[in-house]
């Protein structure tokens, strides 16, 4: 099945590129046409996506397979950890972030603590203080460590009955009308998104084959309702919609329009360095902010440029250097640690 579903790696890929281009145009303002503005509103949602796809993309790489604990967390680690930790020191040693000025908690050696541990969601003040989009990793790690008993939990009804009640009531229980800072940055209101992904790949083998998906012909209604529902939905229905859409969009992955829109080989290159692109434009964009400031600059046309320009660069740079040197070391580590075994 992992052959066909590459376009998966495109949808990525437009969902990190939704997450920047929010931040980007939402901060700099530049001159683009104003349905770009409109779309770019929608970028948040991209982490929706991102959470679905990873644990439908866990739940094929871990199932019906030896389930090898330490191996998972190898492979886990080394696709997220180097990345990220880079960042974080380069963060730590350049003097601090622009984010824990604008969070009004500083960056210092127990927040770095929480973030090398991913314990970061335990204390919202540092959940995302250091590059602006970290208090998404400390919540799939959170998930990481699930995955593997939900994945289990989803081979009957009963069990699939139990975690689809489990990420709703997750979802609309725990707060009230004003959710507090602590809730807003928990795994809590996202659980459903990785509910959603479990159960997406559980419904593959069957739905993926119907016509209504085949076709593409629910994708209609579904990218309508996102776009013209949205201004009057809160965010539990929001969260609920695009976790939805995403579901949709996997389960119709042989459709014509999907394989045109993400199975091309720019989506797969920006998918592929979607990670890279994720963790460093906010820092970046916190730079170029800076410096605009000092230089008294506010031309946002050239500030966006700059900040996608510098982006573009680190990306290229993170994921030759770092990302794909990194995960072939923990598939060295794998496959020396099997071999061990094998031997003995």
């Amino acid at each position: 099945m992992a052959t066909e579903l590459r376009y998966l790696t495109g949808l990525r890929g437009y969902a990190a590129s939704g997450v920047v281009a929010a931040h980007v145009i939402g901060t700099f303002n530049p001159s683009v046409p104003s349905w770009m503005h409109e779309l770019a509103m929608l970028g948040p949602k991209g982490v929706v996506v991102f959470f679905v796809l990873s644990a439908f993309t866990i739940s094929l790489s871990i199932d019906g397979r030896a389930f090898s604990a330490r191996d998972y967390a190898v492979r886990r680690f080394f696709r997220i950890a180097p990345a990220y930790y880079l960042m974080l020191a380069l963060t730590f040693l350049l003097g601090g972030s622009y984010w824990a000025q604008h969070f009004s908690t500083p960056f210092d050696w127990k927040s770095l603590l929480f973030h090398l541990t991913f314990l970061n969601w335990i204390d919202y003040r540092h959940t995302n203080n250091a590059l602006g989009v970290e208090w998404t990793l400390s919540i799939e790690v959170f998930f990481y460590m699930l995955l593997p008993g939900m994945l289990a939990l989803s081979r009957n009804a009963l069990g699939i009955t139990l975690l689809t009640a489990g990420g709703l009531l997750a979802l609309v229980i725990p707060h009230s009308e004003t959710p507090s800072e602590a809730w807003w940055w928990s795994p809590a209101p996202f659980a459903v998104c990785f509910v959603g992904g479990v159960l997406a790949y559980r419904a593959w083998p069957f739905c993926s084959e119907w016509r209504l998906f085949t076709s593409g012909i629910l994708l209609v209604p579904v990218v309508v309702t996102l776009l013209v529902w949205r201004p009057v939905m809160l965010f539990e229905l929001e969260t609920l919609a695009w976790m939805l859409g995403t579901v949709v969009a996997i389960l119709s992955g042989r459709s014509a329009a999907i394989r045109w829109i993400f199975d091309n080989r720019l989506a797969h290159a920006v998918g592929a360095r979607s990670y890279a692109l994720y963790l460093v434009h906010l820092p970046i964009l916190g730079a170029v902010l800076k410096a605009a400031a000092f230089l008294e600059f506010s031309n946002g046309d050239v500030a966006a440029a700059l900040t996608m320009a510098f982006s573009v660069a680190a990306v290229l740079l993170m994921y030759r250097y770092v990302e794909l040197p990194a995960q072939a070391y923990g598939r060295r580590l794998i496959r020396e640690r099997r071999a061990v075994a094998a031997a003995e």
